[in-house]
């Protein structure tokens, strides 16, 4: 709802103090090689996008939320109201007060939830608001597309009242297929777990307050009818209307056939019958801005899921998805008010076990050293990025490399706007060439300019980039395609551009986008890789020109290098640089529960160990330290100190033995019976465990709420308090790919917490009266 001016007239009856605050300027990111921006967007489409104020008082938060979460304390279980988070955190009034001024003078809308404004306004209001430019970027490699901005400035009036934007550079998770179990493994059921983890003794009320969830973050849809045919085989003494979902938030019902979506709601529901269950679903927009959204959403809902289980994560570089450390730091906030106010949040670990990743160079940080060579030189490309030349010279074993930018004056030249294209059939295009850089440049520009009758005509074609002379494009006349398809044959003169071939041809498909209209498909031996879509609106500048990298056999000097190799300069890559090893966020986050996976040794019921069809997620951040993390200290340090001893243990300083470390427990991930489309898919994952241990947590809960005690809540504290009541698992390693590849280094299983399944399996026979032991009456 739009924020009134009545309901904030407290806010802006405020003063606002006089501050010498200067305006803020904030880079825009540098996004990984298999993105590619500057893609035009239409000026009037609506974008939203989130200022997340500073708030106050959140080392007092942190210190309740301990408080309220830990068995031996006065406070546990007195577990504070969405009110009262609020009024303890609030941004200053006057910050409040100076962000809303700013936004009703200039006149777009906005809404207020906690110490969140979200924004909605066109694209062209946003440029204005912000002194930035939006465009397109775009992901061949994973089908993506976001809309973000460039620089973009915080003006003075509101640069201090604001910790972070969320909406603006942020990327998608990129998309993953979820891990099939393969070969001999046990079918995994709710009956097997029950059995194997000793579920029994808690009773449902199906007419009482405790609810669970699922949360999805990859546009991933669930089926109602699979849900119905698991419950009818798999749970058979289910009651009526317990294999329904209670509700669907976030987005409306929309009949799908992810994996993950069924994985999730099956078993959470399965393990837990009886228990009312939400489906929480968020679009595949940025992570950490969906993360923003889903846990402000969680603070405020009225209904509120006492147990959250999230199957999604990063286990690499944050920036990647360009998600900065404020950034984080904001959702980390919300998760601290969930677990005052007494939420369980539980989170997949990962799937990519210690999260190895190879030493990699940064092209942007030289360091204090470069390159200075003068012979020995292994290759030469132009038109290359410093972050391939980069990687080029490290696939080789290189151990030095160059990369210099073009000119300012070309680079000046190339940088300027293009033309716009005159019409087309009554339409402005241009087209980007997507694939077969052989004979266009990626991303070439090319402006159509002409009209063509039903009966055909010819167009022409204007390249700014220069790739081929101004030519022209014979289209024939119109006929229909396979359903409804307007279909034209086409020839393309290269002229003197292309040497080889002096013509290409195609067809030509006439499409329902408005953005875009025009498909060439060329069909020509030589270029038949090759797709051009014509999209309409203004042309894009053309790309700015790529690089000149060198690559070399051995270094035969050093030299100092002052600036930054994206401007020009030297590197070398450093000949004993460390491996680093991601764990999985938002688990590592010291506010959550982090759930990693295990697999029988043998049949069902047997000794259980690591994961190995895939790495179960584990390790220690860098982004949390375990002084967060007090409950875990001491058994985190005792693994470190023997870990020395264990195979495959990362070197010294590859991570930081003293982060948050997960995960924190662990359950069966491979062999789940997942019904999908009607038949039946075994599947594995954390994303198969973190559903399974939260409807423990829950059944848990439903026998803590009948016998008027307050819900489990934060979890941490209660779990490493309760070690006993875990089988500590001593075989394996999650030195193991997501694919089930061995990787170099990783954490061993081993007596005691590790960083391979945590504390271990659950025993709900001993959980359970543990729980019970634990809580006192409201």
């Amino acid at each position: 709802m739009l924020a009134k001016a009545s309901a904030l007239a407290v806010l802006l009856a405020v003063a606002v103090a006089s501050s010498a605050a200067a305006s803020v300027r904030v880079a825009a990111p540098t996004y990984p090689c298999f993105w590619k921006s500057g893609y035009a967007v239409d000026s009037q489409q609506e974008i939203r996008f989130t200022f997340a104020l500073k708030q106050r008082n959140l080392d007092q938060l942190a210190e309740i939320a301990l408080a309220v979460s830990d068995p031996t304390s006065s406070k546990y279980g007195q577990y504070l109201t969405t009110e009262q988070i609020a009024d303890l955190t609030a941004p200053r009034p006057e910050h409040m007060a100076a962000v809303i001024q700013w936004l009703e003078a200039n006149k777009v809308a906005f809404s207020v939830r906690l110490h969140n404004v979200e924004v909605i306004c066109t694209v062209a209001q946003a440029e204005a608001l912000l002194d930035t430019t939006f465009a397109l970027a775009k992901s061949e490699k994973y089908g993506q597309s976001k809309i973000h901005a460039g620089a973009y400035t915080l003006p003075a009036e509101i640069a201090d009242a604001v910790e972070t934007v969320f909406g603006l550079h942020g990327l998608p998770i990129p998309p993953r297929e979820s891990v099939r179990s393969v070969g001999d493994v046990v079918a995994v059921t709710p009956a097997v777990i029950a059995q194997s983890y000793n579920v029994s003794g808690a009773t449902v009320n199906r007419n009482g307050s405790n609810i669970q969830a699922v949360a999805e973050f990859q546009a991933q849809y669930m089926n109602k009818n699979d849900l119905v045919s698991f419950f009818k085989a798999e749970v058979p003494k289910a009651q009526t209307g317990d294999d329904q979902v209670a509700k669907f938030v976030g987005s409306p019902y929309v009949e799908g056939s992810s994996v993950e979506a069924a994985l999730d709601i099956q078993f959470i529901m399965g393990v837990a019958d009886g228990v009312a269950t939400q489906f929480w679903e968020f679009p595949n927009n940025d992570f950490c801005n969906d993360l923003n959204v889903y846990t402000t959403e969680l603070l405020t809902t009225a209904d509120v899921p006492l147990v959250n289980s999230i199957s999604y994560g990063w286990q690499g570089d944050l920036d990647q998805l360009s998600c900065q450390d404020k950034d984080l730091q904001a959702v980390d906030s919300n998760w601290a008010k969930l677990a005052a106010k007494g939420i369980s949040v539980l989170i997949s670990s990962g799937d990519s076990g210690s999260g190895f990743t190879e030493p990699q160079c940064d092209p942007s940080k030289p360091g204090e050293k470069g390159v200075e060579v003068t012979k020995g030189e292994l290759q030469t490309t132009e038109n290359a990025e410093a972050y391939e030349c980069c990687a080029m010279a490290q696939q080789t074993g290189a151990p030095g490399w160059t990369w210099y930018p073009p000119s300012n004056a070309v680079q000046a030249k190339m940088a300027a706007p293009a033309p716009r294209a005159l019409g087309f059939t009554d339409a402005d295009y241009h087209c980007e060439v997507t694939e077969d850089a052989k004979y266009f440049k990626s991303r070439d520009v090319y402006i159509l300019n002409g009209d063509v009758s039903v009966s055909g005509g010819k167009v022409k074609v204007h390249c700014p980039n220069g790739t081929i002379a101004d030519t022209y494009i014979d289209f024939g006349a119109e006929y229909s395609g396979a359903g409804d398809e307007k279909l034209r044959n086409f020839t393309m003169s290269a002229r003197a551009g292309l040497l080889k071939h002096a013509k290409f041809g195609g067809t030509a498909l006439y499409l329902d986008g408005e953005t875009t209209p025009l498909e060439l498909r060329f069909t020509d031996p030589y270029t038949q890789e090759l797709k051009a879509v014509f999209a309409s609106g203004p042309n894009p500048p053309p790309p700015p020109p790529q690089g000149t990298c060198k690559i070399y056999k051995t270094v035969t000097a050093t030299a100092n290098v002052s600036s930054s190799i994206i401007s020009g300069g030297s590197a070398v890559l450093p000949p004993s640089q460390l491996p680093t090893l991601f764990p999985s966020w938002p688990a590592s986050s010291p506010w959550v529960t982090a759930v990693g996976a295990t697999r029988f040794v043998g049949e069902a019921g047997s000794e259980q160990m690591a994961s190995d069809q895939f790495g179960s997620g584990g390790g220690f951040s860098f982004r949390f330290s375990n002084a967060n993390a007090t409950w875990q200290q001491k058994v985190v340090a005792a693994y470190v100190a023997q870990g020395r001893s264990l195979a495959n243990f990362p070197p010294a300083n590859s991570f930081p033995a003293t982060g948050r470390a997960t995960p924190d427990v662990s359950g069966l991930g491979e062999g789940y019976q997942v019904y999908v489309n009607g038949e039946v898919e075994p599947v594995g994952g954390t994303s198969a465990s973190c559903p399974m241990f939260a409807a423990l947590i829950s059944l848990i809960n439903e026998e803590r709420l009948a016998a008027g005690k307050p819900q489990m809540g934060y979890l941490n504290p209660f779990l490493y308090q309760n070690s006993d009541a875990f089988t500590d698992i001593v075989k394996g390693t999650n030195a193991i790919g997501r694919g089930g590849e061995q990787l170099k280094y990783g954490f061993a299983a081993a007596e005691g917490w590790d960083a391979a399944t945590g504390l271990g399996t659950p025993i709900f026979s001993k959980l359970l009266p543990a729980a019970m032991a634990a809580a006192r009456d409201l």
